[in-house]
Formats: C-alpha cells, sequence, structure tokens
C-alpha cells in the first residue's frame, strides 16, 4: 500500500467540520506522508486528529487547543485570544490537549481538571534527559536549552488560566512526565505521530500515555487514513489502535534515516547517571 486513495466530493461546512481548513487545502500532504516513512507530520494533521478523537470520547469534554496558537509568544505576539483557536471550548471543559510547538519539533501539553487536584502534564516523545551527551534536561524549564524562551512557559500558563475561568498561574504546575510513563520515540521522525498517539491513548484509557506493542508505521497510516476519510465527512468510525486492520497484514515498521541526534554521542544514559539527572531535574519542576 504505497499509495492513498483520497476520496473526491464536496467538502462539509466549515460550522460543524471536524477537519480544520489547513487540512483540506493541504489534502495531497496526506498521500505525501503515506507514501513517504521519513516524512513529518504536520501541526494541522495532529489539529485534525485531536479533533477526531475529542469528538469521540463519551463522558468527558474535550477542549483542543490549535498548535499555531503556541508560537504565540514573545516581543512580536500578535496578542491572540486562545478562545478563537479552541476547538470544542466550553468553560466546563475536562480535559485540555495543546500541542506545543518548537523548531522541528512537537510535544504535548495535557491539563486535565477531572484529576483531583487537576493536573498539568508534559509529554515530550523525545525527552533530553536520556542522553547522557545532552546539553540540557527538558524543553520547557532549562534554559540551556537552544529553543528555550521564558515567554513560551508564561504563555503556556496564561493560556491554560484564560480558557478556565477562576484559575490564576499559581494555582498548578506544569510536571514534565518522566520517560517511565510513556512509550519514548525511538527515530527522529515521528513525534507529530506520537503526539497524536498519546492524545488519543490518555483519553481512551485510565490516562496511560503507554503504547503496548507500537509499530509506529502501521499507527501512522491509520492516522493517515483516518484524516483521509475527514477530508469529506465527521463520521469516521473509531477502530481502537489494537485492532485496527486499515493496513493490510504484513506492513513492516520503517527503517527511520533521521537519527534522533545527528551524533554518534546519541547514546542511552546508565540507570545510575539517568537517576541522577532526573533529580537534579526535579528541582525545577512539580513536587
Amino acid at each position: 500500500m504505497n499509495t492513498l486513495e483520497l476520496p473526491m466530493g464536496p467538502a462539509l461546512p466549515q460550522n460543524g467540520r471536524i477537519a480544520p481548513a489547513q487540512l483540506l487545502a493541504n489534502r495531497d500532504e496526506i498521500r505525501s506522508v503515506w507514501a513517504d516513512e521519513t516524512e513529518f507530520c504536520a501541526d494541522y494533521m495532529i489539529y485534525a486528529f485531536q479533533r477526531w478523537i475529542a469528538s469521540k470520547i463519551q463522558g468527558k469534554h474535550v477542549a483542543v487547543l490549535e498548535p499555531f496558537f503556541t508560537q504565540n509568544f514573545g516581543p512580536d505576539t500578535l496578542g491572540l485570544d486562545p478562545l478563537d483557536f479552541c476547538f470544542n471550548y466550553s468553560e466546563n471543559y475536562d480535559v485540555l490537549l495543546i500541542t506545543v510547538m518548537y523548531p522541528a519539533h512537537f510535544a504535548l501539553l495535557i491539563f486535565d481538571r477531572t484529576s483531583q487536584p487537576p493536573e498539568c502534564i508534559f509529554v515530550d516523545s523525545l525527552p533530553p534527559v536520556l542522553n547522557e551527551n545532552s546539553p540540557f534536561d527538558d524543553r520547557l524549564y532549562d534554559i540551556r536549552y537552544p529553543g528555550y524562551d521564558q515567554n513560551r512557559l508564561r504563555m503556556l500558563s496564561e493560556t491554560i488560566c484564560r480558557l478556565t475561568p477562576g484559575l490564576q498561574p499559581t494555582d498548578f504546575c506544569i510536571r514534565i512526565a518522566t520517560p517511565d510513563e510513556f512509550t519514548i520515540q525511538r527515530d527522529g521522525t515521528n513525534c507529530g505521530f506520537f503526539v497524536s498517539l498519546y492524545s488519543e491513548s490518555y483519553l481512551t484509557t485510565n490516562r496511560s500515555l503507554i503504547l503496548p506493542n507500537l509499530n509506529i508505521g502501521v499507527e501512522r497510516r491509520r492516522i493517515l487514513w483516518i484524516l483521509s476519510q475527514l477530508l469529506l465527512t465527521n463520521d469516521v468510525p473509531y477502530v481502537p489502535r489494537e485492532v485496527s486492520r486499515i493496513i493490510e497484514e504484513g506492513q513492516h515498521t520503517p527503517t527511520h534515516s533521521r537519527a534522533v541526534r545527528a551524533s554518534p554521542n546519541n547514546t542511552p544514559m546508565s540507570p545510575t547517571a539517568l537517576r541522577i539527572r532526573m533529580h537534579r531535574r526535579s528541582r525545577k519542576t512539580c513536587t
């Protein structure tokens, strides 16, 4: 299955449509990413999948912030209102999904009001702390990260508060998920798909970010197939990840050509070194 046939026909009206406008405008990109396992998942693809999975959840009201909004920080900010970029918003939402855009990378921020107390979790599928040669520990708090900007952290906190009436930045802390809490990405290509899968797993299991028996090649195409169907309809049935039959039997796991870090020093840390480094980082995060 090297090609994906995209359905043809009139798109649904924008009002009430799950697929965002960018997905429709870039429909051929779905086919391109399907055919080339080294192609990245675009932010609007993540957003479309999150909107779709949010619409399938029963018993919880899930709001989804458009990933583009997380670039709205710094001295040149346009002062955009997150209320204008939030899908399925309600003041009484239960879970808020925020895809955080970094240079050539995506991470996931989850604010869960169903937890007691409410919990805010930052999940990075490529945790730098696992690499003993990484010059920084995380992409959110560590000022040694080349893309660090304190305005990003401020913007994320203020955005959550703007979408959560009565909440103040001092009322919560963004906790960085530790590597044992989620399935780690083993390549340098699929961070967007991991954000999508974390979102799905968190909402459809008991807040788990573990993806058992993961075949990322199969999951890429399952997600892309769903996106292709959303081009014309909202009524795409939910098929749980474990029993998906969208991909033909025998689909291989892709051989990834892009390393996590383009250097021979991309070696895992020893358990002792990892404990020391995680302890050092914990002083900057929630207790």
